[in-house]
């Protein structure tokens, strides 16, 4: 964007949804903080107002409970697709432009659990 211009540019509009996606995200960090919820690795989207947050915990089990926590606390419903050739369960669900007090947001939970 140029100075002194009012237009706004498709990378401004890209960078305004990235800020909106990490107010989003402290307000999930607070809430997880006060709440006692699993530590997950959060990302934010290049291309807006998407957040990510994945499981890594060991475990499996470990890692299915970290997502169930946040979703029960989210109200998202995971879905499970399992994977025969790897013999690896995806699981994921997705908020649909959550409301927050600091706009909307697209707010997935994923992680994938491997047979022992």
């Amino acid at each position: 964007m140029t100075s002194g211009s009012s237009a706004w540019s498709p990378s401004a509009m890209t960078l305004s949804g990235q800020l909106r996606a990490v107010r989003v995200l402290t307000g999930l960090l607070e809430r997880g903080d006060r709440e006692g919820l699993p530590v997950l690795e959060w990302t934010i989207s290049h291309n807006g107002a998407q957040v990510t947050g994945r499981s890594y915990a060991q475990p499996g089990s470990a890692r299915r409970a970290a997502l169930a926590a946040w979703a029960a606390a989210l109200e998202i419903t995971l879905g499970e697709e399992y994977h025969p050739s790897s013999r690896m369960t995806t699981i994921t669900g997705t908020a649909e432009r959550e409301r927050t007090r600091h706009g909307s947001a697209t707010i997935t939970l994923t992680g994938d659990i491997w047979e022992d």
